[in-house]
């Protein structure tokens, strides 16, 4: 049975459930349940289409216009999501470059050449981290010199591009 709702206000400490159903309609919350699950559901597909992908079995387009379909998104946004989710597992070291690289060349072809902007700056990180080059002395390897910090650039530079807080200077200072 429901007690009630603990609410962290100066003027509310508990809320009776009458009162929660006036402030937070039902249907609103029926919907974020359902974008939940359908978030979780999608990222439970990446997941999977990576390992899929890791293991040489990469999905089809079927299975992706399902994940798709499933979560109300466009192959746009999918790709963006597979690409994301691949920048921040191979940056954690969660994911090695071979899989990692695997998914984003797998979405690539997927894409007929042309993914969304996203995708397509991941793509070119891993693909500067697939072959050694002429110029570069031997031993260096590419994926730590080239790879690695085009990632660590992307997720910084997208992580403070979505961050509203900008901080005003002080005054006086330069």
């Amino acid at each position: 049975m429901w007690r009630g709702l603990t609410i962290r206000s100066s003027r509310n400490r508990f809320v009776t459930e009458k009162a929660w159903q006036k402030s937070l309609p039902c249907l609103c919350l029926h919907y974020a349940v359902r974008l939940n699950s359908s978030v979780r559901r999608v990222d439970q597909a990446i997941r999977q289409f990576v390992d899929q992908c890791a293991a040489d079995q990469p999905p089809n387009e079927a299975a992706v216009d399902a994940a798709c379909a499933e979560a109300g998104i466009t192959r746009e946004v999918f790709y963006d999501a597979l690409a994301w989710y691949v920048a921040n597992e191979f940056a954690a070291n969660r994911l090695s470059f071979e899989d990692g690289d695997a998914a984003i060349n797998w979405i690539f072809g997927l894409a007929q050449f042309a993914l969304p902007e996203l995708a397509f700056e991941i793509f070119s990180a891993f693909d500067d981290g697939e072959f050694q080059r002429p110029e570069v002395p031997g031993g260096l390897d590419p994926v730590n010199l080239y790879t690695r910090p085009a990632i660590a650039e992307i997720i910084v530079r997208r992580h403070t591009s979505n961050n509203s807080f900008k901080p005003k200077p002080l005054r006086g200072s330069a």
